[in-house]
């Protein structure tokens, strides 16, 4: 069939009252449908139908390609990746694992990779499926929109959990960038349609969406090099009940207790540095009541916990991953600015100029001396002795290279304070004994909070 010598506007195609809501939903003219058939590629698609893309627009027709099946919006293009990009992360993201207290940031994104998920009864606009809108919009809302915007960086860390009967982290701790983008682009459902009109009945039958083990692994991934620094996010989208008490053989009160119980766990432990958000991909009438005691167990154990309802709408779901990405950000740069939400200041804390004795020292043990390498970019072990003491008796350094002091006194009251850090004189030692002081005083620190 040849359109090329035929102008669009006398082209006739019989659009079904499905394609036409379609349009509706996406604002895409029919127009666009009448030239993608003159100027766009077309493929073969399931059942003898046609795949016609043209400007960023995905159209479905019948095997006549008179009649619309259905339309959409192209799949998300990932991002050219440069050798030189490429380098600077696997940089970053080495520094970061060498020295986890330089991140400001943690974001751990747990998504229900279940049958449902591929189920059309989301609908979600522009999306063939929940599951694809799930990582389309957080690769677009989370981590290409803070890149346009610059409000974030690659100290800012970013972990995935996908869950169905159990649960695996494709990737944990990477520096957010253009990376990160497509590694969320790469794991969009590809299955043909053939393949995924029976997902969800299995799904159904087999019980294949399981909070708990889920929930686990992202507990694992928050306390991994965190500092008290660092703010803390948790994204969890599903679209629908979990089914961990199939598996578990207990009542969904139970199970969802359990849930409620490892939310609070985490809450407590990390306080008002973690942000959780919990959003509910579906229905009105869907039961997402797991998923709100989940958020408000959040909110009681002290983090900041929130539910959100996405219905249709891609809308909906950048708007819950927004705030998210405000939430992170105002901890985040309290934390920066010593404004410690929720942490309490230290009152074991004496100055020099308070104390009755102004030197009260401690000896600790030294086992290990790491040494910063900037070539490497890591800590190894080094025999040397710390840069301060060599700079104030450099051939006493030289002459003692091999045979450090084996001790490092530190005094009790602290001689500055600033608005993270408190700053003590210290000493090394050959002996737990003033009398075995040696080289000058350093500075050593140590956090104002509890």
């Amino acid at each position: 069939m040849n359109f090329g010598t035929q102008s669009t506007s006398i082209i006739t195609i019989l659009s079904s009252t499905h394609g036409r809501l379609r349009r509706e939903q996406r604002d895409i003219d029919k127009r666009d449908l009448q030239r993608a058939l003159r100027y766009g590629t077309r493929t073969r698609a399931w059942d003898r139908r046609w795949l016609v893309e043209y400007d960023g627009i995905t159209f479905i027709t019948d095997s006549t390609m008179r009649k619309e099946i259905t339309c959409y919006p192209s799949p998300l293009p990932k991002m050219d990746i440069d050798f030189e990009t490429s380098a600077n992360h696997a940089k970053a993201r080495h520094l970061l694992m060498e020295k986890p207290e330089l991140s400001t940031s943690h974001t751990v994104f747990v998504i229900d990779n279940s049958g449902s998920m591929l189920d059309k009864k989301n609908d979600i606009h522009l999306y063939r499926d929940s599951q694809n809108a799930a990582f389309s919009m957080t690769a677009l809302e989370f981590v290409a929109e803070q890149l346009f915007n610059n409000t974030a960086v690659n100290s800012d860390l970013v972990s995935l959990v996908k869950f169905d009967t159990a649960a695996n982290v494709p990737f944990e701790r990477e520096p957010i960038g253009w990376v990160v983008y497509n590694k969320f682009l790469m794991h969009r459902n590809k299955e043909k349609y053939v393949h995924r009109i029976h997902s969800p009945a299995f799904d159904r039958q087999t019980g294949g969406s399981n909070y708990l083990p889920a929930l686990a692994k992202a507990k694992d991934l928050l306390e991994a090099g965190y500092h008290d620094k660092c703010a803390l996010s948790l994204f969890f989208f599903s679209d629908g009940e979990p089914t961990d008490h199939v598996k578990l053989n207990i009542s969904p009160h139970e199970a969802q207790k359990r849930m409620c119980d490892a939310i609070s766990d985490m809450a407590s432990q990390f306080g008002e540095v973690l942000n959780v958000t919990m959003v509910g991909l579906g229905r009105h009438h869907d039961d997402f009541g797991c998923m709100r005691a989940m958020a408000n167990a959040a909110t009681n154990a002290g983090a900041k916990g929130t539910f959100e309802f996405c219905q249709k709408t891609a809308n909906a779901i950048s708007s819950a991953i927004s705030s998210l990405v405000s939430s992170t950000t105002e901890t985040r740069t309290a934390l920066l600015e010593g404004r410690t939400r929720g942490f309490t200041t230290r009152t074991d804390l004496k100055s020099e100029k308070e104390s009755l004795v102004k030197y009260d020292w401690q000896y600790f043990k030294i086992n290990d001396h790491l040494l910063y390498d900037a070539r490497r970019k890591c800590f190894p072990s080094a025999a040397s002795l710390p840069l301060a003491a060599v700079q104030t008796d450099p051939k006493e350094a030289e002459r003692r290279h091999f045979n450090p002091p084996p001790f490092l006194a530190i005094n009790k009251n602290y001689v500055g304070k600033g608005a993270e850090r408190v700053a003590f004189r210290c000493r090394l030692s050959d002996t737990e004994s003033v009398n075995g002081f040696t080289f000058d005083t350093m500075i050593a620190k140590e956090t104002k909070d509890v």
